[in-house]
């Protein structure tokens, strides 16, 4: 059963982090993070500042993925990995004060109320 999103603990790993920072071209997400106004927070703070928004969004695309993991190199069934994928909006002004959308992809595990940022862009 789905709780309210706003309530939700929400995360960013470490590795999550440096691909949503990086502006390295084919790689990461640095120049809409950098856009929004969010360049400096570290993955913490960043999490903090878009579960703001969140009260504020709407649901989109939401799906369950079958969990998976590697045993032996093969990939294995692992229902304890399940979750639930959507994407919500949020907003941030730019750098001239304009609001301006992005959409924040969050992997979300009910039994925990948990969900982790996946991907952010705009």
């Amino acid at each position: 059963m789905m709780r309210d999103i706003a309530s939700m603990a929400l995360t960013i790993d470490e590795r999550r982090f440096d691909y949503l920072t990086g502006e390295e071209p084919g790689y990461g997400h640095g120049a809409s993070i950098k856009k929004a106004g969010l360049a400096g927070f570290d993955r913490f703070a960043l999490a903090e500042a878009i579960k703001k928004e969140l009260a504020k969004s709407l649901l989109f695309n939401l799906r369950s993925i079958a969990g998976s993991k590697q045993v032996e190199g093969k990939r294995v069934a692992a229902p304890e990995n399940d979750a639930l994928m959507f994407t919500v909006q949020v907003e941030y002004p730019d750098l001239a004060g304009v609001q301006q959308r992005y959409q924040v992809g969050v992997k979300y595990n009910p039994r925990e109320h948990r969900g982790e940022v996946i991907t952010m862009f705009g």
